[in-house]
């Protein structure tokens, strides 16, 4: 599975973190889908390695690590 087809089951305002070898972003579905680092790097095609639940700032999200 990749990124993108894991953002395209999730509300725009659900806390998101993305984590790879080299990079890491935390925010909205809504702010990362603009986020120039996310279309730069080309994150949403990155393919999932792990997808979990993330504790942080007293909010549950969803944490996708990726290759």
């Amino acid at each position: 599975m990749r990124v993108n087809e894991v953002l395209a089951r999730v509300s725009e305002e659900e806390i998101i973190m993305i984590r790879t070898e080299t990079f890491c972003i935390q925010c909205t579905k809504n702010q990362l889908v603009h986020d120039d680092d996310f279309i730069n790097m080309k994150l949403k095609d990155k393919i999932v390695t792990h997808l979990g639940v993330n504790h942080f700032n007293g909010l549950n999200g969803i944490l996708i690590k990726c290759i």
